[in-house]
């Protein structure tokens, strides 16, 4: 992939400087990229915040997830990224289906930290808040960056995610009136379903603050008016659980989670 090549190109020393030629500034060398060093590949627990957390609305639980300076690293580990994709020509294949900016963090050289974090805190965060969509911890993640603004996607329509649980791990940046939009949760037989008068909600988050909530809460985001916002975003997934959801629309069973039961 791609941007192994950038993997490579900062673990080597940069070339020195050639007579009467232009050079592209070097990049920091690995050791100065703390997330992307071997000694953190794994989960570290000293990038944990207090993992406190609070029912913002129905079913959307805010979560202190990673301290401020854990999330700035995390983020600057996404700008060097992108300079070195601009430096390079190199344009990394989108996430996923909805998604044109942004990588999958296996490309980032962030995978095991990610995978870390999904299986030791997360998976069972997700079953602890959400036992509905996820009866045990999810077994799977998907974990990818997304990037909104002038250089990455700038809105998203709404949509459900391939996710039992997903987990929204706000990172930063000054980016206008960019918010995530929720607009009631829905089994797969009615996700065209109008939402109620008090199911939407706009979230807005802090950098290290992650929201959890059930990968079928339907949500879109708000056009970004100016500047930029990174996000990380982990899809905990269960195969089985997946299975069992599309089991369910094919017998035409509405569980009692989803929203059109809560109908004023």
């Amino acid at each position: 992939m791609p941007l192994r090549r950038w993997l490579r190109h900062r673990l080597r020393p940069p070339p020195p400087p050639q007579p009467r030629r232009t050079r592209l500034p070097p990049l920091p060398v690995l050791s100065d990229r703390p997330l992307a060093d071997a000694g953190l590949r794994t989960f570290d627990r000293s990038l944990l915040a207090s993992l406190e957390h609070q029912e913002v609305h129905p079913g959307l639980f805010e979560v202190d997830l990673l301290t401020p300076a854990a999330a700035a690293r995390v983020r600057a580990e996404l700008q060097a990224a992108r300079d070195w994709c601009i430096q390079t020509g190199c344009v990394p294949p989108p996430p996923n289906s909805m998604h044109e900016a942004g990588a999958d963090t296996h490309l980032l050289g962030l995978d095991q930290w990610a995978s870390g974090l999904a299986s030791d805190v997360l998976a069972e965060l997700a079953h602890r808040l959400l036992p509905d969509h996820a009866p045990q911890p999810p077994p799977d993640v998907h974990a990818f960056s997304v990037d909104y603004g002038p250089s990455g996607d700038t809105d998203l329509a709404q949509h459900v995610d391939d996710a039992q649980v997903t987990v929204n791990l706000w990172l930063g940046g000054d980016a206008a009136d960019s918010a995530v939009v929720f607009e009631g949760v829905r089994c797969l037989m009615h996700l065209d379903i109008p939402l109620h008068r008090t199911e939407e909600f706009a979230w807005r988050g802090r950098p290290g603050v992650a929201l959890v909530h059930a990968g079928l809460h339907r949500h879109r985001t708000r056009a970004v008016g100016a500047g930029q916002r990174d996000s990380l975003i982990f899809w905990l997934q269960d195969p089985v659980v997946r299975a069992a959801r599309f089991e369910d629309a094919q017998q035409a069973q509405c569980p009692d989670w989803c929203g059109i039961h809560d109908a004023p």
